[in-house]
C-alpha cells in the first residue's frame, strides 16, 4: 500500500467512521432506513455498556434492533435464541432490568 500511495496509484482518505454510545449527535443523525438502503457514508457503531435484556432506553434503540435482527438471523431458531439470551441477561442483572423497566414506564406516563 505504501508504494502505491507513493507512486500516486491510490490515495488514502481519513474520515471519522466510528460512532460511540455517547456520541448522541452522530447517533441521532443515523436513520434506520438509510442503513437498510446503504445510503450515505459507511459507519461503525460500537456499543459498549450494560445490557439489561431489552434494548429500550438505549441510545439509537432502532439501530440496535436492526443489527440484533441481523445477528440472530444466522441461528437455526433465531427467535428462540434471541429471547433465551434476553432472559438470561435479565436473570443475571435483575436490578438493572427493573431500573430500566421503571424508566420506560415513567417515560410513557409523561
Amino acid at each position: 500500500l505504501a508504494k502505491k500511495i507513493y507512486d500516486a496509484k491510490i490515495s488514502v482518505e481519513d474520515y471519522p467512521f466510528f460512532i460511540g454510545r455517547y456520541d448522541t449527535v452522530s447517533l441521532d443523525s443515523l436513520r434506520k432506513e438509510d442503513i437498510i438502503r446503504k445510503k450515505g457514508r459507511p459507519a461503525m457503531i460500537h456499543y459498549i455498556g450494560p445490557k439489561n435484556g431489552l434494548l429500550f432506553n438505549l441510545p439509537a434503540e432502532d439501530i440496535l434492533r436492526l443489527y440484533e435482527q441481523y445477528y440472530y438471523r444466522f441461528y437455526r431458531f433465531p427467535l428462540i435464541r434471541k429471547n433465551t439470551d434476553r432472559l438470561l441477561r435479565i436473570i443475571r442483572h435483575p436490578f438493572s432490568f427493573a431500573k430500566e423497566l421503571a424508566k420506560k414506564i415513567v417515560n410513557k406516563l409523561r
